[in-house]
């Protein structure tokens, strides 16, 4: 009995560890026990630098580059709609033509295209699509031009490159446009005309080494990051975080507590049971990466947003829980919606007596820590109420105006817009943290 205690501890030791990583993977599926994944990418960063562009001018060069993207554009625009089997939908072009069948092609950019053959007994109805070609600007061919490996997508306002399905771009694009509709009805008179543009970029990676060599050369500071606006390029650049190192990581933790297990496998029973929990698992880490990167994209839109249209100079400077306010306050898709992370990090703060006082935050050139994110988030809701919405968009419009460094008291500066002094501001938004 002595000579098995040795090996009891060592067993029960095991199991410790095996548990430890199966928390730190964060909620790896037990077949009837999941436990809490860890929170999504929250802190993002932002490259603050005054613009100062030169004209652009074509060159021959140029224009070649802008046939051949025009040419590409124009031969997967859509000029048809099929309309069969009574409700069922297809957008694209007869390619054949027969008295009994047409042959129909639906194009997905560089990722092919589908065809189907259809008696005419089948068909509805066919429609013609008036789809405009979109403007391929000089901008657009000289960031094509940048990276001439990647896809080339147009969906006014937006133009992207990346590596990423025509299917993940098309999904990308509808989110970034309803944020534009939705920042654009929001900001309201903070925009206006001539800060406009329909030439909104976005360059998302998908091989992290890739990435990093990029980040490397034109925002070494930023490296780590899983994305940025780079205020000075005009550009929204972003990691897939499918190929992210924490990925990688609940990846590897995946694998690892699966070879520790594959020794129990002894029936078939079992046999499904770890299959299922290594899918579920595996499935659970792909869309983790995908929402993480969608808020990553939603996030940095909002400081492109910001810029491009004229909300916030590009030479201002401190006031950083502005621009991460705002960011946040949109970052999950709704406005001033619920952000779990956000008020996860706001209440474990405020239950430990750690909240950063507002006259501090409102002094800090930037937010540095996922607490300063949940506070300029909170700060934001607050001011986003009926209350306080006149004062703090005439503030912005004072930033916007006249963005040079504080002269005075940060929060003084923010109160004088409102109808009460910093203590009551304190005083006021630590009442609204407790109701979120």
């Amino acid at each position: 009995m002595k000579s098995r205690v040795p090996l009891l501890l060592a067993g029960l030791i095991a199991l410790i560890l095996s548990l430890i990583v199966l928390f730190y993977v964060g909620n790896l599926l037990w077949p009837a026990n999941p436990v809490v994944l860890p929170p999504l990418q929250t802190t993002f960063r932002t490259v603050h630098i005054p613009p100062h562009r030169k004209a652009l001018v074509w060159t021959d060069e140029d224009r070649a580059v802008q046939a051949e993207l025009n040419k590409a554009l124009t031969a997967a625009r859509p000029v048809q709609r099929l309309i069969y089997d009574r409700a069922k939908t297809m957008d694209g072009r007869v390619v054949e033509d027969h008295p009994g069948y047409i042959v129909f092609t639906e194009t997905f950019g560089e990722n092919g295209e589908m065809s189907v053959t259809l008696p005419r007994e089948r068909i509805v109805r066919i429609e013609p699509l008036n789809v405009p070609v979109p403007e391929v600007t000089l901008r657009d061919v000289r960031f094509f031009r940048e990276f001439p490996d990647k896809q080339f997508y147009k969906k006014p306002p937006y133009t992207l490159l990346t590596e990423e399905s025509f299917f993940a771009v098309e999904q990308i694009v509808k989110q970034q446009q309803e944020l534009y509709t939705q920042f654009v009805g929001w900001a309201g008179a903070l925009i206006s005309a001539a800060d406009r543009r329909e030439d909104i970029q976005l360059l998302i990676f998908s091989d992290a080494d890739e990435y990093a060599a990029y980040v490397r050369r034109s925002a070494p500071n930023l490296e780590g990051s899983s994305g940025f606006y780079n205020v000075a390029q005009d550009q929204l650049v972003v990691l897939h975080q499918r190929d992210a190192d924490w990925v990688a990581e609940g990846r590897r933790k995946i694998a690892e507590i699966a070879e520790q297990q594959r020794g129990q496998i002894k029936t078939e029973r079992d046999r499904q049971r770890f299959a299922q929990w290594k899918q579920e698992n595996e499935g659970r880490l792909r869309a983790r990466a995908v929402e993480s990167t969608r808020r990553a994209i939603r996030h940095e839109g909002i400081h492109q947003l910001a810029f491009t249209l004229g909300v916030q100079s590009p030479f201002q400077s401190g006031r950083g829980w502005v621009s991460e306010g705002l960011a946040s306050f949109f970052e999950t898709g709704k406005p001033g919606g619920a952000n779990d992370s956000r008020l996860d990090e706001l209440k474990s703060a405020l239950a430990g007596g750690q909240l950063v006082p507002l006259r501090r935050l409102l002094a800090m050139a930037r937010c540095e820590s996922a607490l300063d994110y949940a506070e300029a988030w909170s700060l934001t809701c607050l001011l986003m109420q009926p209350e306080y919405r006149a004062g703090f968009f005439n503030y912005l419009d004072e930033l916007r105006r006249h963005p040079s460094p504080f002269s005075g008291d940060p929060a003084e500066e923010l109160c004088r817009f409102l109808s009460f002094g910093p203590e009551e501001l304190e005083t006021r938004w630590q009442a609204f943290i407790r109701t979120l």
